[in-house]
C-alpha cells in the first residue's frame, strides 16, 4: 500500500508541471486576441472621403489584421497616398502584451497599391500624430476586396 501510494505521489510530481504549464498557456492564448470594439470606415480618394459600410465582415477582418501584427515597418514620414481605406475607432485600441504596439490608437490607414508592382501597407498614428508601418502576417488585399464597394474598383488592381 505505501509502494502504491509512493508511486502516485511521483507520477503527480510528474504530471503536475505539465498541467501548470497547460493552463498558464491556455489563459495567455485566450488574452493573445484584442476586441476592437465600433469603428467608421472611409474610402479616401484626392482628400474626399466616401463612408463605407461597417459589416461584420470587415470589423472581423480588421481584428485579425490587428492581431496578426509582427513587427514595425518603419517610420512612414511619406505623405499619404492618393487612394486608401481610413479606419476610425470610436474608443482607442489597446492590443496585447504580445504585440509591438505598446500604445492605444484610434487611427488606421490601409493603403491602396497604385499598380500590381505594389504592395499594400498597414499605417497606424501614433500618440504624437504620425504614420507608422507595421507589418502583419494577415492579408491586407483580403481586407480591401472585402472594404471597398465594386464601384470604386476601378482599375482591377484590388
Amino acid at each position: 500500500m505505501q509502494q502504491t501510494t509512493h508511486l502516485l505521489r511521483k507520477i503527480l510530481l510528474l504530471i503536475l508541471p505539465f498541467l501548470l504549464i497547460g493552463i498558464s498557456f491556455a489563459t495567455t492564448y485566450a488574452q493573445e486576441t484584442a476586441s476592437i470594439g465600433n469603428f467608421q470606415i472611409w474610402y479616401v480618394q484626392d482628400g474626399k472621403k466616401h463612408v463605407v459600410k461597417e459589416s461584420p465582415t470587415a470589423k472581423y477582418e480588421m481584428e485579425q489584421l490587428l492581431n496578426k501584427i509582427d513587427h514595425l515597418a518603419g517610420l512612414s514620414s511619406f505623405q499619404l497616398p492618393t487612394r486608401y481605406i481610413l479606419v476610425q475607432f470610436h474608443h482607442p485600441v489597446v492590443l496585447s502584451a504580445f504585440s509591438p504596439i505598446k500604445h492605444p490608437f484610434q487611427s488606421v490607414i490601409v493603403t491602396i497599391p497604385k499598380n500590381h508592382n505594389e504592395i499594400a501597407r498597414l499605417l497606424i498614428r501614433n500618440s504624437q500624430g504620425s504614420w507608422v508601418e507595421y507589418h502583419t502576417e494577415r492579408s491586407l488585399s483580403i481586407f480591401l476586396q472585402q472594404i471597398i464597394p465594386s464601384s470604386l474598383k476601378d482599375d482591377g488592381i484590388i
